[in-house]
């Protein structure tokens, strides 16, 4: 009778564990199961420590640790455990822990070396059986399958989030154990072709700023154009160096204090340029700011035309300077936008492309004031020298900075394009892999639900 109860148990707990033909998000090959996530771990929600000290021990791994699937040990902080035992919190190689809530709900880190250390009251640890594939686990934590189930988890609540008993009942594809090396191996090569392409691409990314000041560097220099100097018998001497304002009709800055307040702004009406739209050679139209016309009229004086140049006195890491766009017609430059009108005699992109250059950078970056929001004032950006070849060289620079700046941009945009289309390949590798489809699959494996029998037992 006794035989027959555990028996009768065994087979209760397998048919919890398999997820019914119903609800199974897709077929997998025949010696694969669909299983719940909890019938091949164990489970444990982390320590809230009470103090983080230097010389403390042990460290304390919070999800803010984990950046880009890895975790430097050397800055996770350490903790004063009291009361606690230890033992119950201390993390293990292979373990994998997930962030329960916040905006970082289903992030997950597959745990290596340790070293000593428990993990926050936010993270769940995971741990599983011998017979589970812990490489193979991580990676499932990071396909589209996974994530549609955390979203459906977390459907309906205010703060995402998703408790241990949800998280373990999430649907899972157990292939047997020799597959699972298999895929993980297979995943692995995959990944580190497109781990190079990424490189590549990004690399391209990261250095097109160095690329366009150099270019930028080459124009205001004279390199740009020497060839064409020669062949108009034109000498670099021509170029003469003059402040910024010599070659404006008007320089001026917009409405401060009480004259335009956040009370002022209305859903539609005369346009407001303000700093969000300032970038380096282009605006940003993302967020847009009205006043009425009769708010408008009483703050006239400071309009801003397309053919302006508008220009932020806050100086970071480049200038933020950009033309007023044609669309918009019209609109007041905000406190903080100076608003350039440059002279008819003078060609208005030539200034545009010098202004954003690390010349002028370097010249306003001397003369910063102000601690926490470093910015220069109208008086000293009105004294940029600006050096300014004949109006024809003017042009012909403009043309060519048109150009090769429009390719490094163009380079720059199918490298990201790239970026987005490795993520996109990366996750159909995974949707394969967790279909049985990477042709790895060997049919005559030990069926996976043998496996899940052994793990139940």
């Amino acid at each position: 009778m006794a035989k027959k109860n555990m028996a009768a148990s065994a087979g209760d707990r397998l048919a919890a564990a398999l997820v019914p033909a119903e609800e199974q998000p897709y077929q997998v090959p025949e010696n694969w199961c669909w299983c719940r996530f909890g019938s091949l771990a164990s489970n444990q929600y982390g320590y809230t420590a009470k103090a983080v000290e230097d010389n403390a021990w042990p460290k304390i791994l919070r999800i803010t640790d984990i950046q880009d699937g890895c975790v430097d040990w050397e800055t996770v902080p350490n903790c004063v455990i009291e009361g606690a035992d230890l033992e119950k919190y201390l993390l293990r190689d292979n373990d994998i822990v997930i962030a329960r809530i916040g905006a970082t709900t289903g992030k997950s880190f597959l745990v290596r070396n340790p070293e000593n250390a428990v993990f926050a009251s936010y993270l769940i640890r995971i741990r599983f059986a011998d017979n589970l594939l812990p490489e193979y686990v991580y990676l499932f934590l990071q396909s589209d399958i996974y994530w549609a189930q955390i979203s459906e988890l977390s459907a309906g609540i205010a703060l995402p989030g998703v408790n241990s008993s949800k998280l373990l009942t999430m649907m899972f594809p157990l292939p047997p154990l020799a597959e699972q090396h298999r895929i993980v191996a297979r995943i692995t090569s995959l990944f580190a072709e497109l781990d190079v392409a990424k490189e590549e691409a990004q690399a391209i990314i990261d250095d097109y700023e160095d690329r366009k000041t150099a270019i930028l560097h080459r124009a205001f220099t004279g390199e740009l154009t020497e060839e064409w100097r020669k062949e108009n018998k034109i000498l670099l001497e021509s170029w003469n160096t003059t402040p910024l304002i010599n070659l404006c009709t008007r320089i001026f800055d917009g409405p401060f204090g009480s004259n335009l307040k956040s009370d002022d702004y209305v859903k539609s009406g005369i346009r407001v340029v303000r700093l969000e739209n300032l970038k380096n050679l282009w605006f940003d139209d993302s967020k847009q700011s009205f006043v009425t016309e009769e708010k408008y009229n009483s703050i006239a004086a400071h309009t801003v035309f397309p053919s302006d140049l508008i220009m932020s006195t806050f100086i970071a890491d480049e200038i933020k300077v950009c033309q007023m766009p044609e669309y918009i017609g019209y609109a007041v430059n905000k406190a903080d936008c100076i608003g350039i009108r440059v002279a008819d005699s003078v060609d208005k992109l030539f200034v545009l492309y010098y202004l954003s250059s690390k010349q002028t950078f370097n010249f306003l970056f001397n003369q910063l004031h102000g601690a926490t929001r470093p910015r220069v004032n109208t008086k000293q950006i009105k004294a940029i020298p600006v050096p300014l070849p004949t109006l024809a060289e003017q042009h012909e620079i403009v043309r060519r900075l048109d150009s090769l700046l429009s390719q490094e941009t163009a380079t720059k945009e199918a490298a990201e394009e790239t970026i987005t289309q490795i993520a996109t390949l990366r996750q159909s590798i995974l949707a394969r892999a967790f279909r049985g489809e990477l042709g790895t699959n060997d049919p005559t494996d030990e069926p996976a639900i043998e496996l899940l029998k052994r793990t139940l037992l």
